[in-house]
C-alpha cells in the first residue's frame, strides 16, 4: 500500500519521556504497494526481434522526477492494494507536483468497502501535514530536504533486479523484476514481484502491478498502481489537509525559532492547528525538537495546550543521538546484576510459549495478573474475591523472586565475542549448551540459551530484559485471608467430583518450576485432543501424535515419549479414594501409594478450579514442593479446531 513511514523514536530529556519523530518518510507509490494482478494489457505480444528496446536502466532515468516534470506538471497515481480479507482493501490516490527544489504532493487513502480515511497527506512548500487513523493529525516543519521515495527513481529500482527480456505488450513496453528481502531479527523474509509497463511511444510508466509473498510462498498482499500525467487535482480531491489546515477555525501560526540565541539562529513559520501534533522540524536534514521556552526544558508535542490562541512562538534545537553503544561490562557491574531485582521479562521457549513476568523486590506480577507479594519470610498470592482483594499464605510453594542474571551466570566462565556483541559460553562439546548474554550501556538486554539435542534439534530459550530499574508493580489495597471471612464451599458432592473429572473438557494455565525458574504455559484438552501454548497434540487409540503444518499441509507425527501428562485430569478417579483437607481445603488420596505422581483437586462452590501434581504427599520431603499446578477457568465448553491431517510414518 502507499503508506508514509513515521519512524518515532524515544529520548530521555530532562527526566521527561519524550515522543518525537525523527524520520517522516514519505511517499507513495507502488514502492509499498504490492502486487501482479494480471499484467498489463490482454494484447496480443509483438516479436521482441522486430523492434529495438530502451533497457531497464534508460527506462528509469527517463522516468525521473528531473526528467519527467520537464514537461508535465503532475504525476497521478492511482492504487489498489488487495488483502484476503476484502474489508482491508485500500484505494490511494496521489498527486505529485515540483517544488523548489524537492516534490511536492497530495495523497489520500480510504478503505476500500467502508470508505473510511486512513490517510491523508500533504506536502507543500515548508508544511507536512499527515493525518493517520491511529496516529491523529501531525504538522511538520520541513525545510530543504525531500522525505519523498520517488516513483521512478534509481533508489527503489537498485532494490529490484530485472527478469528476461522485455516485450511489446499491445501499448506497452513490459519489464518484469523481483526483490528478494531475508530475514531479518523477528522479520520474515519476503519476496516481491514487478510487472512494469511503460508506454511504447513516450516511454512513460503508466501501470505497475506488484505482488508480495511471505516466507512460506503464499501470496499475502496485491496491488496494481496506474499513472497518468498532467490532470486536474479538483478531479481527484475534493479538499486536501493542506487546505483545510490553513482555512481551520482553530488554525495557529507558529513561529520555530531554531538554536536560539546563537549565531545560527533562524525563524521558520509553519501554519497548523491547535488539534494537530507538532513532533519535531525536520531543518536540511537534521531533526529538531520543539519546546516552549527558550533554555529547551519544557518539550511541546501537543498543540492542544494553545487552544483559543492564533499564534505562538516555539524554540528548536537539534536532536542528538549517542551513536555509541557499550556492548562490554565490567566484572563489577556484571555481578552487580547477579542479585538485582526490577526488571520485566519477556520469554520465548522455543515454539511452544511466550509470556511476560514483572519482577520487583517485593513481588512478582505473571502476564494475567497474579501477583505474588513477599513481606518478611512470607509469601502471599493476591487474588480479587467478592470480598475485594485478598492475600492468601502461599509460602511453601517457595516462590523466588528471580535475579536477573542469577542462577550460576559466572562473569569468568563467558568470552566476549566482539562480532556478535555478546559474552558467550559455550558448552556445546561438554553438554551440548551454549548460552549469549548481550548488554547495552551496561544494562543487560537479552539471553540466549540453545541446548542441542542427540538427533539434531535445538531448543531455544530467549530471555528480552526490558524496564530495567523502572519496572513497577501496582499491589492493590488487600486483606489477609485470616482476616477475611471466606464464605466459599470448597467441598463438593460425589455427583459434582464426577461431573468435573470425567468432564474430558477444559482449559486453563499451568504454572511449575524449573530449576528455580517460575514457567507459565496456556492448555486445552477436548476432543481427545491438547492445544498446549499452541501446540495440537491428539491422541488416536494407544498413540499420541503432534501436528505440525508444512506448505499448507498438516501432518502428524508420533510422540514416541508421549508427554507424561496426557490430559490433567485422568478419568475415572473415584470419589471415595479421596479426603478432603480442612485446612489446605483440597480433596487429597486417603492412600500415599508411592505411585510416580499424586493428584489433589480444589473445588470452589462445586466446580473443580484447582489442579496440583506431585511426586510426594510427605510434607518433610523437599519435592513435596516440586509440584505442577494447573487453573481451570473453563470446563465443559471448550473447543479445540483440529484440521485434517495425515500421519507420517
Amino acid at each position: 500500500m502507499v503508506t508514509f513511514f513515521v519512524i518515532q523514536y524515544y529520548q530521555r530529556l530532562g527526566g521527561i519521556q519524550v515522543k518525537k519523530i525523527y524520520l517522516i518518510l514519505a511517499m507513495i507509490l507502488m514502492l509499498s504497494s504490492l502486487a501482479i494482478l494480471a499484467g498489463c494489457q490482454n494484447k496480443t505480444v509483438e516479436n521482441v526481434a522486430d523492434k529495438e528496446l530502451p533497457t531497464f536502466e534508460q527506462l528509469i532515468a527517463i522516468n525521473s522526477y528531473d526528467e519527467v516534470f520537464k514537461t508535465h506538471k503532475n504525476i497521478h497515481i492511482n492504487n489498489l492494494c488487495k488483502y484476503s480479507d476484502s474489508s482491508k482493501n485500500i484505494v490511494e490516490d496521489a498527486i505529485l507536483m515540483p517544488g523548489n527544489g524537492k516534490v511536492e504532493y497530495h495523497m489520500l487513502a480510504i478503505n476500500a468497502e467502508t470508505k473510511e480515511v486512513i490517510q491523508d497527506v500533504s506536502r507543500i512548500g515548508d508544511a507536512w501535514y499527515y493525518y493517520d487513523i491511529d496516529e491523529g493529525t501531525n504538522a511538520i516543519l520541513e525545510v530543504g530536504v525531500s522525505f519523498v521515495c520517488e516513483v521512478s527513481l534509481p533508489d527503489f529500482f537498485d532494490e529490484c533486479k530485472p527478469m528476461g527480456k522485455a516485450y511489446i505488450d499491445g501499448d506497452y513496453i513490459v519489464h518484469h523484476a523481483y526483490s528478494i528481502f531475508n530475514n531479518y531479527d523477528d522479520i520474515d523474509a519476503i519476496r516481491y514481484d514487478y510487472t512494469y509497463c511503460f508506454n511504447k511511444e513516450t516511454y512513460l510508466l503508466e501501470k505497475v502491478n506488484m505482488m508480495r509473498y511471505d516466507n512460506n510462498h503464499n501470496v499475502v498482499e496485491e496491488n496494481v498502481s496506474v499513472f497518468k500525467y498532467d490532470v486536474n487535482a479538483s478531479d481527484i480531491f475534493e479538499s486536501t489537509i493542506y487546505d483545510r489546515m490553513h482555512s481551520a477555525e482553530n488554525r495557529i501560526d507558529v513561529e520555530i525559532i531554531a538554536d536560539y540565541n546563537t549565531e545560527n539562529e533562524k525563524k521558520y513559520n509553519l501554519v497548523a492547528t491547535t488539534d494537530s501534533i507538532l513532533y519535531a522540524a525536520v531543518l536540511n536534514d537534521v531533526t529538531y525538537l520543539t519546546y516552549s521556552d527558550p533554555e529547551c526544558q519544557n518539550p511541546v508535542t501537543d498543540l492542544s495546550v494553545y487552544e483559543g490562541l492564533k499564534s505562538v512562538s516555539l524554540y528548536a534545537t537539534e536532536l542528538v543521538f549517542d551513536d555509541e553503544v557499550r556492548y562490554t561490562v565490567t566484572e563489577e557491574e556484571w555481578n552487580a546484576w547477579t542479585t538485582y531485582k526490577n526488571y520485566t521479562i519477556e520469554q520465548y521457549y522455543g515454539d511452544i510459549e511466550h509470556f511476560v513476568i514483572k519482577y520487583t523486590d517485593n513481588a512478582i506480577e505473571f502476564e494475567k495478573g497474579q501477583i505474588i507479594l513477599f513481606e518478611g519470610d512470607k509469601q502471599y498470592s493476591i487474588r480479587e474475591t467478592e470480598n475485594g482483594y485478598v492475600a492468601s499464605d502461599v509460602t511453601g510453594l517457595e516462590f523466588t523472586q528471580g535475579e536477573l542474571l542469577g542462577g550460576g551466570y559466572v562473569y569468568d566462565e563467558f568470552v566476549y565475542d566482539e562480532e556478535l556483541g555478546a559474552y558467550v559460553l559455550d558448552l556445546v562439546a561438554e553438554m551440548g549448551m551454549y548460552w549469549e548474554v548481550r548488554f547495552e550501556d551496561g544494562i543487560p538486554v537479552s539471553v540466549i540459551y540453545n541446548e542441542f539435542e542427540e538427533n539434531g534439534e535445538v531448543f531455544a530459550i530467549i530471555s528480552y530484559y526490558t524496564n530495567v530499574g523502572t519496572t513497577v508493580i501496582d499491589i492493590p489495597e488487600y486483606d489477609f485471608e485470616e482476616e477475611v471471612e471466606d464464605t466459599t464451599r470448597y467441598t463438593a458432592t460425589e455427583e459434582e467430583w464426577n461431573i468435573a473429572l470425567n468432564a474430558g473438557n477444559y482449559s486453563g494455565n499451568i504454572v511449575t518450576f524449573d530449576e528455580g525458574e517460575l514457567l507459565e504455559y496456556s492448555y486445552k484438552y477436548a476432543n481427545k485432543a491438547i492445544e498446549f501454548a499452541g501446540m495440537i497434540v491428539v491422541f488416536e487409540g494407544d498413540k499420541i501424535y503432534q501436528l505440525q503444518e508444512l506448505e499448507g499441509v498438516w501432518y502428524a507425527f508420533e510422540l514416541e515419549e508421549g508427554l507424561g501428562i496426557p490430559t490433567m485430569v485422568p478419568q475415572g478417579l473415584n470419589f471415595s479414594d479421596y479426603e478432603y483437607n480442612e485446612e489446605k481445603k483440597l480433596y487429597v488420596p486417603k492412600v500415599k501409594t508411592g505411585a510416580e505422581l499424586y493428584y489433589s483437586f480444589v473445588f470452589a462452590e462445586g466446580a473443580l478450579v484447582h489442579v496440583l501434581l506431585q511426586s510426594t504427599l510427605d510434607e518433610s520431603n523437599p519435592e513435596y514442593y516440586e509440584l505442577i499446578s494447573f487453573n481451570i477457568d473453563e470446563i465443559g465448553t471448550v473447543v479445540i479446531e483440529i484440521p485434517e491431517y495425515t500421519i507420517v510414518n
